[in-house]
């Protein structure tokens, strides 16, 4: 069967006319034919589903870069919009922050065009200047102009504008007051866009305060706070132009160093709200003492001095300005219900007698002040040449006063003392001595140097160990009751260490307390007597004995003396020289012999040098005397051949 059979027999045409067997294979053609057909419709649907996939994925990707160019766009656009906002929100920022700072700047700010017209100005400005906004703008800065500075110093101004296009300095304003003030002005130009010069900007500090800062530092610098007189450096400064004048005009120039005398016990005594109005009101004295011309200066203290330029020669002007000062203050001084007598001490040199520069003047001066303190103050003293040598000659002493203390040239002696019912030797005062090479100082030279310097405390120390020792050295040579009497100054009394410094030499030298006698002055116990009272009971408490040395010098009342605990009173020397010839001395001896017998105390009498004296002191029942009848102070060793050879008092 051909395929057209075939064909017809699945068009439902000639089928019947085919046999069975040609049935069959015209239906086997079919079924083949329609599966051709069949495949290759799906083969043409794949081939047609598969182009339409790839012209879809075309599409798509041709989309998708579309759409990826246009979201690039969009984000190139986004970022440059986000920057221009940023950019312009920054720029707002900026421009409020620096308006900020212009209205709220407490520095004045203007700004003028090229003409010099105040086109723009902050708050400060008006509030510095007194000028409103509105009596500003349009006008020159030049309406501040103080008049100070002249037309000079404003053509420099401009000249250094123009070729710097800055300009700073101090300069002189003037408010809408009247009142002129300094500022700090910076001058800045401004340009635009072309690179012109368009504008320029003006900011001023005003200096007011800081000036009136500079016053009072200057002032606290070079004037004394509780007087407001010059201070020393100030003085110096005056003393320099002083001397530089006089040296070209041929003048003379005095200088004066005082100061108050006794100023440390008003302190000590009324407080120093009242010692301060004291030296207000001295400062007060010594200007109507003194010239408009002449410069009186607090230094510290107490201590003051005065300049006198143009003066005459021979220092007839200083002594009168010292006369004046002196005859102030006879008159008291009347201090929150006080009534306060003081005086000065003065000294005075001249320039050119004296010397030529201002250390040598005020070295001078002050020679001359003390020279007065030691001819018993309120006076006044002119420096003189032996001035500086006295005062060197000190200065030698007291620097060898130190290295004798290291260089084993102290030396003790020992004037005995001796009991007058016996005669025999009871005991010895210790008495130091210098041997300054070959000269033998006498305490009298050296120790009021030690006393001035504080080497008495050291000197003192030395002695005490010194004296115990050797005593100790005695009791163990068999000479058991002899007893050691060392003298205390002021310094080593009010000494907070002395009553162990007492305590550990005894323990040291293996001396028996009661074997000790320590004299103490009148003038000393009675400065402090509360303290002095305590001071003598820790040392009693530690065994001693004590005595009071040069009893009735002082100013010591009979209430005092009774409150001591004392042992024994020492008469001075000066009541013994005359007696019997004077009747007062002899009066006032038996009335010590007789109060410290009434008081349990013994009498020892110093001084005694002749058959005359010792018989008095006899008859009025003395318990002991010392003195060069008997012995002068002689060396350890001489006092030990006293001893030993049983030397004793021979009574007529």
């Amino acid at each position: 069967m051909m395929i057209t059979d075939a064909i017809a027999l699945f068009g439902g045409w000639h089928v019947l006319s085919l046999s069975s067997t040609e049935r069959v294979v015209s239906f086997l053609w079919v079924c083949a034919l329609m599966l051709g057909l069949s495949i290759g419709g799906v083969f043409w649907i794949f081939r047609k589903m598969t182009y339409v996939e790839e012209t879809i994925t075309q599409s798509y990707k041709t989309f998708e870069t579309r759409i990826e160019e246009q979201a690039r766009h969009l984000a190139m656009f986004n970022a440059f919009f986000t920057q221009e906002v940023a950019d312009h929100q920054r720029h707002k920022t900026e421009f409020e922050l620096i308006n900020n700072i212009f209205e709220h700047s407490l520095e004045g700010i203007m700004i003028t065009d090229m003409t010099g017209a105040i086109v723009k100005l902050n708050p400060s400005y008006t509030q510095i200047t007194g000028y409103a906004e509105s009596e500003c703008l349009g006008k020159n800065p030049r309406m501040l102009n103080s008049g100070i500075h002249d037309q000079v110093f404003f053509e420099n101004l401009w000249d250094e504008l123009r070729k710097h296009e800055h300009w700073e300095g101090e300069i002189w304003n003037r408010r809408k007051t009247g009142e002129a003030f300094p500022a700090w002005l910076k001058i800045s130009a401004i340009h635009n866009e072309r690179g012109e010069v368009s504008h320029y900007l003006g900011v001023f500090h005003d200096l007011t305060d800081l000036k009136h800062s500079q016053r009072q530092i200057a002032y606290q610098a070079n004037y004394d706070a509780l007087t407001g007189l010059p201070n020393r450096h100030l003085f110096r400064d005056h003393l320099e132009m002083a001397l530089a004048q006089a040296q070209r005009h041929h003048h003379h120039v005095g200088v004066i160093f005082l100061d108050l005398d006794n100023f440390k016990t008003v302190n000590g005594t009324l407080g120093y709200a009242v010692g301060d109005v004291l030296l207000q009101e001295f400062a007060a004295r010594l200007k109507r003492c003194c010239r408009a011309e002449d410069t009186i200066a607090r230094l510290a203290g107490d201590e003051f001095m005065i300049l006198l330029p143009e003066m005459k020669p021979h220092g007839h002007d200083a002594i009168e300005v010292a006369k004046r000062i002196l005859q102030s203050f006879s008159s008291p001084f009347f201090i929150k219900g006080h009534q306060i007598m003081s005086s000065a001490s003065i000294g005075m040199t001249i320039y050119p007698d004296d010397g030529y520069d201002v250390a040598t003047l005020e070295k001078n001066a002050d020679i001359a002040r003390n020279r007065a303190k030691e001819q018993g103050r309120n006076t006044y003293m002119l420096y003189t040449r032996p001035m500086q040598d006295v005062l060197m000659e000190r200065m030698a002493l007291e620097r060898d006063l130190y290295n004798a203390l290291t260089q084993n040239e102290l030396r003790v002696y020992y004037q005995p003392q001796l009991d007058m019912k016996t005669g025999k030797i009871v005991g010895a005062e210790a008495l130091v001595r210098w041997q300054r090479q070959e000269e033998l100082v006498s305490p009298d030279k050296f120790i009021p140097f030690a006393e001035e310097s504080g080497l008495i405390v050291p000197l003192g120390e030395w002695v005490l160990r010194q004296a115990c020792r050797q005593t100790k050295i005695w009791h163990e040579a068999g000479f058991h009751e002899l007893s050691i009497a060392i003298n205390l100054s002021a310094k080593q009394f009010q000494n907070d260490h002395l009553v162990k410094l007492v305590a550990d030499v005894l323990l040291e030298t293996g001396l028996p307390p009661h074997s000790l006698r320590l004299e103490i002055t009148e003038s000393t116990v009675m400065k402090d007597v509360s303290l002095a009272v305590e001071i003598m009971c820790s040392l009693r408490a530690l065994g001693i004995r004590l005595s009071i040395d040069d009893f009735g010098t002082g100013y010591s009342s009979l209430n005092y003396l009774k409150c001591f605990p004392l042992d024994e009173i020492k008469i001075d020397k000066s009541f013994v020289k005359d007696i019997p010839e004077r009747h007062d001395d002899v009066a006032i001896a038996q009335a010590i012999f007789s109060l410290a017998h009434s008081l349990n105390m013994k009498v020892l009498a110093e001084g005694i040098e002749n058959e005359v004296q010792l018989e008095f002191m006899r008859r009025n029942d003395c318990d002991q005397i010392q003195g060069f009848l008997f012995s002068k102070p002689i060396k350890s060793e001489e006092m030990t051949s006293l001893l030993t050879d049983g030397k004793q008092l021979q009574f007529s």
